[in-house]
């Protein structure tokens, strides 16, 4: 009687099955760090965009202030526009485009000019391609995207135009 003696199999992994979770471990990381980056850059996508809209806004609303209850408006040029109030003052909207390193930023002056002297405001953010257009009545205000109208109050009043 020959007896054969076999090893009795013990508790444990083979390499092959250690080999492929580690690879399995090792995609799954790999996945997960794509996702956390883009997490980030979804983030601060998102918060630029909040910051943009709220700063395009409040130009506008400057914008719109100073139209509202203007007496004439002018713009010699799309970078400019000039706003003649009711008690002689004069506000200027003027746009200021500076390039560094190929990067390209543009903001907007508003100075106010009272018995010939100048008060200049803050520069405030300038969408890009913004420009201006008098139409006689009011200001167009154009971006890349957009056109806002601006009119006097005197003119949706009923009062004629020029």
């Amino acid at each position: 009687m020959t007896s054969s003696t076999t090893k009795p199999r013990t508790a444990g992994y083979s390499l092959i099955e250690i080999v492929f979770v580690l690879t399995l471990l090792a995609i799954f990381a790999a996945i997960a760090n794509k996702l956390f980056v883009l997490s980030f850059f979804v983030k601060n996508d998102a918060l630029y965009a909040g910051q943009s809209i709220a700063q395009n806004d409040a130009v506008i609303r400057l914008l719109r202030t100073d139209v509202w209850s203007a007496s004439a408006i002018g713009s010699d040029s799309p970078d400019q526009a000039k706003i003649q109030m009711s008690d002689g003052s004069v506000i200027r909207w003027k746009l200021h485009v500076t390039t560094i390193d190929d990067e390209t930023e543009s903001h907007l002056m508003r100075t106010e000019i009272r018995d010939g002297v100048e008060i200049p405001g803050d520069p405030l953010w300038a969408p890009p391609g913004i420009g201006f257009e008098a139409d006689g009545i009011g200001l167009r205000l154009t971006t890349e995207t957009d056109t806002i109208r601006l009119t006097p109050i005197k003119y949706l009043l009923g009062e004629p135009g020029p």
